[in-house]
């Protein structure tokens, strides 16, 4: 689904979960560099709802700032996936969380494709297994979404994480970092036991 960049949402609860992370797990003095060098975006956080769409614009502007906190670009990647797991287990609330305990990795990757479309108004993440404890996750059309990879896998991660899943891993193969990660296109290999 092809969309114009200044017409491209995401979901307001992923805006204001980033926010808390920011604010919350990133060390004192990095989030108040964060803080500081997006003064606007802070300020309009207020008049986001959970359930809107929000600006594509800030949340990527917010990810890029929590990735250069980093000196290199694997650890920028690194700290993103982290803020990426951070916002899916918040999400998941209580009652979702416990629909997802119940799913199967396999239902999980047919469902996905689903509940990218109600997050995101373009681009696709397409999940398929590749046997038992093996899943690709392929994501398109997210050209200018920065380090989406990185936020993918923490989503992904955390799902599988809360089906009981152990030993996860997940791995950027087209674009792994220390790459630019601002591609049209991305595949991420998941593993777990």
């Amino acid at each position: 689904m092809s969309v114009e960049h200044s017409a491209r949402t995401v979901r307001g609860y992923s805006h204001l979960l980033l926010a808390r992370y920011v604010e919350t797990s990133l060390p004192p003095e990095k989030s108040l560099v964060v803080r500081a060098n997006l003064r606007a975006i802070w300020a309009r956080l207020p008049t986001i709802k959970e359930d809107s769409q929000a600006s594509f614009a800030d949340w990527t502007a917010m990810i890029r700032e929590i990735a250069g906190l980093e000196p290199t670009m694997e650890e920028g990647y690194q700290r993103v996936f982290e803020a990426g797991k951070f916002v899916a287990n918040h999400a998941l609330s209580t009652a979702l969380r416990l629909l997802v305990r119940f799913l199967r990795p396999s239902m999980f990757a047919r469902k996905v494709t689903d509940l990218w479309k109600r997050d995101h108004n373009f681009g696709s993440l397409v999940c398929t297994m590749d046997g038992d404890k093996k899943m690709i996750a392929r994501l398109d059309e997210v050209d200018g979404y920065s380090f989406v990879s990185a936020v993918a896998s923490g989503w992904v991660y955390m799902a599988l994480e809360t089906m009981g899943c152990k030993d996860i891993t997940c791995k950027e193969v087209l674009h792994p970092p220390p790459a630019a990660q601002d591609a049209a296109a991305y595949q991420i290999e998941v593993r777990w036991s």
